[in-house]
Parts: C-alpha cells; sequence; structure tokens
C-alpha cells in the first residue's frame, strides 16, 4: 500500500517584483486566516501546478465575485504612490466559461439521433 501525504503544506507562493507580472490559471479555493497576519490565501492551478497568492485588502475584494473553478489573470499594477498599497488587477477568462458544454439528456441524445438518419 502507498500512502502520499495529505495537506504537506502550503503551495508554492507566487512572487512579483514589477508592474505587469501576473499569473495565471484555475482558480481551485481560498483558505482563510493563514500565517501571522490572518491573510486570505487564494489557491491556483498552473498548468497542473498549485501555486499561491497572499490575499491584500484590494485583492481579497476584486476576488469576492470569482468563482470558483474560473480561468483567471491576476496582475500586479503597482503600488499607490500616495496610500502606498499594492493594486491588482483581477479577470475572468469567459470564453473558458463558454466552452464548458452541459452534458446531454438521453431525450437530446435520442433527438439528434433520429435527425441524423434522417440525412441519409
Amino acid at each position: 500500500m502507498a500512502y502520499e501525504e495529505v495537506n504537506p503544506g502550503l503551495p508554492d507562493v507566487w512572487t512579483h517584483d514589477k508592474e505587469g507580472d501576473f499569473i495565471e490559471g484555475i482558480y481551485l479555493k481560498m483558505k482563510d486566516n493563514v500565517g501571522k497576519n490572518k491573510a486570505n490565501m487564494y489557491v491556483l492551478d498552473v498548468d497542473g501546478k498549485k501555486m499561491s497568492v497572499w490575499g491584500t485588502t484590494v485583492l481579497d475584494n476584486k476576488m469576492e465575485d470569482v468563482s470558483i473553478g474560473s480561468k483567471i489573470k491576476i496582475t500586479f499594477e503597482g503600488k499607490d504612490q500616495d496610500k502606498e498599497y499594492k493594486n491588482y488587477k483581477v479577470e475572468e477568462d469567459k470564453m473558458a466559461e463558454q466552452e464548458t458544454v452541459e452534458p446531454k439528456t438521453s431525450e437530446e441524445e435520442t433527438s439528434e439521433e433520429s435527425s441524423e438518419e434522417d440525412k441519409d
């Protein structure tokens, strides 16, 4: 029997050094009260690897309406000069959402099969 560690710790943390740095992937979950500052942490699947992003007041507000499972892109837009906070842009890939196909009912499949037979 082979065992695998269940919760080996936090995924690698995304770091950004300059304006325009971004991370994009599938939004998997949010963990709250993480670390000494009790911050939110957002976990993304980036090309099959789990990556985490530390929440900030700005990022937390922008992530409120993002659905788990969405393909997203978080871009660092630099620090506000007056207030010294980090600013981010969060974008959802709406095309990825449209590509999700609803499963067909057996009635729909039967209807499609009969219309294909009519063409023959």
